[in-house]
This record gives C-alpha cells, structure tokens and sequence, in this order.
C-alpha cells in the first residue's frame, strides 16, 4: 500500500485528480459495473504495470 501512495505522490496534479475521479467512480459502482471495470483495466493496462505489485 505503501508503494501505491508513493507513486501517487509522484504524479502531477492533472493524474492525480484523474486517479482520484476513477477511484471514487469505482467506490461508488455496483458490483457488477466494478467487475466490468477491472476486466477493462486489466484489458487496457500499459504491460509495464503487468508486474507491479500495487
């Protein structure tokens, strides 16, 4: 988890209210809109993130 709040750190101010509006987007989902979600991220990831662990 720690990892995960230090890339965020890393990120400019644009990302990271991206990040911010899909991470709500996701909180606030059925769960059957969030399963769609992962299913599209993991479909649409960049395949240098394949590996990391947060």
């Amino acid at each position: 988890m720690t990892a995960l709040l230090l890339h965020f750190t890393r990120l400019p101010a644009a990302a990271q209210a991206r990040f911010l509006e899909l991470l709500n987007h996701y909180l606030f989902a059925s769960p059957r809109r969030r399963s769609q979600l992962r299913c599209h991220w993991h479909l649409h990831a960049p395949a240098d993130d394949e590996g990391d662990d947060v």
